[in-house]
């Protein structure tokens, strides 16, 4: 790597403070824009979201070999949450202040010293303490991998790019460790697995690119004027947070309708896949019809899913609403990115605690709402938080272009 491959982002520390599109940082560079740069920061963004897609997994296999009651089974996956948010909160302070190569690699030594804490202690304790340092290091990768996606020419491209392998390569995870390495390994087999794929994936850690970081202080005052930035950071928290306790209570939902356990996990497995396959449908469209007419028709056909649960609720109706609500959330997600990368600047890192604190306050409240209030109104509740969150985003947009 020559000195061409270096962002300097001395240039680029005020653009935590307006509305500019960080992309233009790196505008200049052609390492950020390369295939293995490219692969780089898919491979953070897997690292990332590793462990919130095998949650279910984890949970119960560390449950069962631990005899868990539900609120330690609870308190284990709201730690992690915690640690993640701890982190991504501050993202934005730490993001152009460090080495990104040097901080996936602590990253990878952190989960690797988690996950070894569990497997050798093997009680609830060790596990707390795996769980928050797996936390903090998911925050790491995401909010890194935000950050460089954020610094590409092709910013829309590449997050819907991105968002798919997080989505696809979890989806074969789910399907094989629980007859290939569970049923017969147990808890230590499984977190072994998971470190395994951790040092695998950061083999492609050379790959990310080289930048300077930056020593000036934040002006804090700059930050709050930025509305934009934070309005549209606020838009994929309400609507992520309406969209998410769907899918964390959709097995749940799925015991409702007394649909079998088969089932459930079929859709599981279906909606990992669609979660993976339409972010590619919105990198081939790109920004060719701009991205507020995609983000229109996404909404519309999710609120059209929602149609399906007032017919006789079926296994096949359950399930096109299921797959359709995912698919359209999840062809919108590269665009909402991109929304908010033009309108917050290096505040992009900060969609990872969006994200997070989405999924504490989403999941959360859909629990307490279908428990005290019943399955429609949570249903209602969810829609209207997304639809909110998304017409936020949609007005934001139109500023942007303006």
């Amino acid at each position: 790597m020559n000195n061409t491959d270096v962002i300097t982002n001395n240039d680029a520390s005020n653009d935590l403070t307006n509305g500019d599109s960080i992309s233009n940082v790196a505008k200049k560079d052609d390492y950020v824009n390369s295939k293995k740069s490219f692969v780089s920061f898919c491979s953070l963004g897997l690292s990332g979201i590793l462990i919130f897609t095998l949650l279910p997994l984890l949970l119960g296999t560390i449950s069962t070999t631990l005899n868990l009651t539900p609120v330690q089974a609870g308190s284990t996956g709201s730690i992690y949450f915690a640690g993640y948010t701890l982190v991504a909160l501050t993202s934005f302070i730490w993001f152009n202040r460090v080495n990104w190569k040097n901080t996936a690699l602590f990253g990878y030594a952190l989960t690797t010293v988690a996950l070894l804490i569990a497997s050798i202690f093997e009680n609830y304790n060790s596990v707390l303490i795996t769980m928050a340092l797996l936390g903090f290091a998911g925050a790491i990768f995401y909010a890194t991998s935000l950050g460089i996606v954020a610094k590409t020419n092709d910013v829309d491209r590449n997050y819907a790019l991105k968002i798919a392998p997080e989505q696809l390569i979890p989806a074969i995870f789910v399907a094989i460790l629980p007859w290939l390495i569970i049923e017969k390994w147990g808890m230590i087999g499984l977190l072994i697995s998971i470190l395994i794929i951790y040092l695998t994936i950061g083999l492609t850690s050379p790959w990310i690119v080289k930048n300077t970081p930056i020593k000036e202080a934040i002006d804090w005052k700059a930050i709050a004027k930025n509305k934009q930035g934070l309005l549209s950071l606020l838009s994929l928290l309400i609507s992520f947070s309406g969209f998410i306790g769907l899918w964390a209570f959709m097995e749940i939902i799925a015991r409702e309708y007394h649909f079998s356990e088969d089932s459930s996990a079929l859709i599981i497995m279906a909606s990992l896949v669609i979660s993976g396959l339409t972010p590619l449908c919105s990198g081939l469209i790109g920004d060719r019809f701009g991205r507020t007419k995609p983000l229109v028709f996404a909404l519309i056909m999710l609120i059209l899913s929602f149609m399906l649960l007032f017919l006789d609720v079926s296994i096949v109706t359950f399930s096109a609403f299921f797959l359709i609500m995912i698919g359209s959330y999840y062809f919108m997600l590269p665009y909402i990115y991109a929304v908010i990368a033009d309108a917050s600047g290096d505040l992009v890192v900060l969609i990872s605690a969006a994200l997070a604190i989405g999924s504490m306050f989403g999941t959360y409240f859909f629990g307490l709402l279908m428990e005290y209030y019943g399955l429609n109104t949570a249903y209602a509740i969810s829609l209207a938080l997304i639809i909110i969150g998304l017409l936020l985003t949609i007005k934001i947009e139109r500023v942007n272009i303006s």
